[in-house]
């Protein structure tokens, strides 16, 4: 499966650009990174040249398909983080009961605090 925004975010990550820097790179506004890497929109082809050019890859790389092999040692690697994170086991059972409105206010909140 091709996780399009998922690749932009990686990418964006690897190279320590904020959304608001890769925005300003390309000439785009930063809530348009924030929805493609969402993947709520797809960028035009003009775009996504830029985008190559700003984060130094190909077309390949930022197409890229994610394996399912991929996927399971990126879930792996973060699972194992969040068990030693004392944090996470006082965060684990409040979001555990939390409901799904409320839910999705705090992934906005922390993506939003992920991208300073």
């Amino acid at each position: 499966m091709i996780n399009f925004g998922g690749n932009i975010r990686r990418i964006r990550l690897l190279r320590k650009l904020t959304q608001k820097q890769l925005a300003a790179l390309i000439g785009a506004k930063h809530n348009s990174i924030s929805d493609w890497e969402n993947n709520k929109n797809r960028p035009d082809v003009d775009s996504i040249e830029f985008l190559m050019g700003a984060l130094g890859v190909d077309a390949n790389t930022l197409f890229r398909v994610s394996t399912e092999n991929e996927t399971d040692k990126v879930s792996s690697r973060v699972a194992i983080k969040m068990i030693k994170d004392k944090r996470t086991n006082v965060a684990a059972p409040l979001i555990d009961n939390m409901s799904e409105d409320n839910y999705k206010a705090i992934v906005q909140i922390i993506e939003h605090l992920g991208k300073d």
